[in-house]
């Protein structure tokens, strides 16, 4: 049986004959083997890194600080720059994003606040 024959075959446009019976029989199967995959051993978020710290001077500043945190990065925030209304805003701002980073916040010195992951 031809390949043309086998295709027009397998697409149902030909019935099985006995040769074709006999020829599927004789064709012994071949046993698969089943591949085995590495897995790593370590979890990303046991990586602990050392915080950098920033001294930030203006809103843009925090905001980029906020986007190095969310990038996976720990990092301590000096806001010793800014008046006691803007520390307050501003400790405000790390908490809400450390939050919806699901992380901590904490008063690591006086002016000096900690996000970890």
């Amino acid at each position: 049986m031809g390949f043309f024959d086998k295709f027009l075959k397998a697409i149902g446009f030909e019935e099985d004959t006995e040769e074709d019976v006999v020829e599927e029989k004789e064709i012994p199967k071949k046993k698969e083997k089943k591949q085995q995959l590495t897995t790593a051993k370590f979890d990303l978020r046991e990586k602990k890194t050392d915080p950098k710290t920033y001294y930030p001077s203006s809103q843009e500043d925090i905001e980029e600080i906020v986007g190095f945190y969310s990038s996976g990065e720990n990092v301590n925030v000096d806001v010793s720059k800014f008046s006691d209304e803007d520390r307050e805003h501003i400790v405000d701002f790390l908490s809400g994003a450390t939050c919806a980073l699901k992380g901590q916040i904490k008063k690591v010195d006086n002016d000096l606040y900690g996000m970890r992951h």
